[in-house]
């Protein structure tokens, strides 16, 4: 989108206005420590430089955002404001000079000296060296000022932008991962009921029950970056309940976490997942069953869960098992929330498989 050449922002006016006003001022004071050619400079100084001025600087303006490529060209643009401003300046001294020293030459020069005759040229090229120096100097500093206001305001909206997006992403990103939530533990959780409908149709129904208030969590969650412990935990018990009719004494679940520690807030359904880990890549495999224990504690403002099970002789040196889509989702959702301040740790230690998360001490308002 092309510049225009008229500035339309008031705080470009007014801060170029306190500029050339700030000029005026210093060539009023000028005229008044050194009251000579006074008229001159007072006209020269509130009414034609403040004008031609304004002219040079908007013409660089209007140069410098409509031509893209010299952003990037640093040593060269500082040549290009040198010769510029220098270039303008003479022109704005020469107009100037046309248009005054006509109406002030007595000022300069002495009836005397015009009735000898007297030659133009050296007084034009000394009113004229004067001027473009000091108009060269003013222009030039007005141009790197104005490039640097620029682009240190392109380098933060720069950065604004790039924030949206990565926060953009972020939030795809989570969204996505919490959409494989609840597939994934739907299957899971019908398939468990699958197996009960025949055999014991009672808890099927109670599994059923268990089943909708925890998808109703699920669904509820996924519109939340973090929820609290106590609301995982008490649909974690759900699971269990769940888990629990369909293996009956084959599941032993043990939860040890401090009443103080409840309103810290995790992700949502994170830990049940590492539970759900627990049980269908560890206890589900194991005739006799298993203990699933979690633990949860706050130590150096750093919430630490820790979820244990067995795993069976045969897995003990099988890498493959033990390594869910649930796990992976974990990860990458602390990854996404916290970056480097969270982690997930699987790993098998001896015959039980233990999964350590991480994450920063946070409380819910």
């Amino acid at each position: 989108m092309k510049t225009a050449f008229m500035p339309r922002k008031k705080q470009f006016w007014l801060y170029h206005g306190l500029g050339v006003f700030t000029l005026s001022i210093i060539e009023l004071v000028t005229a008044v420590l050194w009251p000579h050619a006074v008229g001159f400079k007072l006209i020269s100084g509130f009414i034609l430089w403040p004008i031609l001025f304004t002219i040079a600087v908007l013409i660089f303006r209007w140069w410098y955002n409509n031509n893209v490529g010299v952003r990037g060209w640093t040593g060269k643009l500082i040549s290009v404001v040198v010769v510029y401003s220098a270039v303008s300046a003479f022109i704005i001294a020469s107009i100037i000079v046309a248009i005054l020293l006509p109406v002030f030459i007595a000022e300069f020069v002495t009836p005397e000296q015009l009735e000898q005759g007297y030659d133009y040229f050296d007084l034009i090229i000394s009113m004229v060296g004067n001027a473009t120096l000091s108009g060269n100097l003013f222009i030039a500093a007005w141009a790197f000022i104005y490039v640097f206001v620029k682009e240190s305001w392109r380098a933060r909206d720069s950065e604004v932008a790039n924030l949206k997006l990565k926060n953009s992403l972020k939030e795809a990103k989570l969204s996505r991962l919490s959409n494989q939530l609840n597939p994934h533990f739907l299957f899971n959780s019908l398939n468990n009921i699958r197996f009960m409908i025949h055999e014991n149709p009672q808890y099927a129904d109670a599994m059923i029950t268990a089943l909708s208030e925890i998808l109703r969590y699920s669904l509820a969650s996924s519109e939340n970056e973090k929820i609290s412990l106590q609301e995982e935990i008490a649909i974690i018990k759900r699971y269990i309940e769940i888990i629990t009719l369909q293996y009956e004494d084959k599941i032993n679940f043990s939860l040890d976490v401090q009443q103080s520690d409840l309103r810290c807030l995790i992700p949502p359904m994170s830990i049940q997942l590492l539970v759900e880990n627990a049980v269908k890549h560890g206890i589900e495999y194991i005739r006799e069953g298993g203990v699933v224990r979690v633990t949860i504690a706050v130590r150096n403002r750093q919430l630490q869960v820790e979820v244990r099970n067995p795993i069976p002789i045969d897995a003990v040196e099988n890498t493959h098992r033990n390594t869910g889509m649930g796990l992976v989702n974990v990860r990458e959702r602390l990854q996404l929330l916290y970056g480097e301040q969270a982690s997930l740790v699987a790993e098998k230690k001896g015959h039980l498989f233990v999964a350590e998360m991480t994450l920063p001490e946070e409380i819910a308002a």
